[in-house]
Parts: structure tokens; C-alpha cells; sequence
């Protein structure tokens, strides 16, 4: 909804929380859609919190580049169902004698 308070138009929740204020009601009423608009597109497309996100079992891959003495270039997919950055360094540590670590491409 959109309020008056002093000079401004303020766009409020239901719950009376501040999303957003504006010299012109025409400001305001463009907020309003803004808000609208991502808490539908939100409810559109599923999107799962932070923590949801972290709670939800999944398995973790990245990609480990390095250059090996005989095999020239290679890339090889490292994953983890806890902790990929752990089974990178892992990962890392074991490289043939002579191999050179590259890079490392997180898969999020």
C-alpha cells in the first residue's frame, strides 16, 4: 500500500514495514509494481531460501584443470555431498609428480 508521510510517498508491507519511498505518488506507484512484481515471480519460480538452500542435500562438483608432464592439459570433476573445497584441496594434494594445478571451476 501506499502512504503520504511529510512530503513523500512511501510504499509499506502489510505489516507496516518501509519498501521504499518517493517524492511523487507516480514513484511510489512504481515501487509498489516492482515489489509486486518479484514477490509473484518469487512464488513463480519456487525459489528456496538461503537456508533451505544449505539444509537440502545435494552433491558438489568443480572441476580441477592441471597440466600434466605427459598428458598435456587435463581436466578432471572432483564432487563431495559435504565439503567440495576440502575434496578440491584433497584432490590437489594427490596430483602426479610433475603435474602443475591450473585452475578450479566451482559447479554451484
Amino acid at each position: 500500500m501506499i502512504v503520504k508521510r511529510g512530503s513523500q510517498y512511501c510504499v509499506t508491507s502489510k505489516k507496516g514495514r518501509n519498501l521504499g519511498c518517493s517524492p511523487t505518488r507516480a514513484g511510489a506507484v512504481k515501487r509498489l509494481r516492482q515489489v509486486e512484481y518479484f514477490k509473484h515471480m518469487k512464488e513463480e519460480r519456487n525459489i528456496m531460501t538461503f537456508s533451505q538452500f544449505l539444509n537440502e542435500e545435494q552433491e558438489w562438483s568443480a572441476t580441477v584443470t592441471y597440466s600434466h608432464p605427459e598428458k598435456g592439459e587435463v581436466s578432471e570433476r572432483v564432487t563431495s555431498k559435504e565439503n567440495i573445497r576440502k575434496a578440491v584441496h584433497d584432490f590437489v594434494k594427490k596430483l602426479p609428480e610433475g603435474a602443475k594445478f591450473q585452475k578450479v571451476d566451482y559447479d554451484l
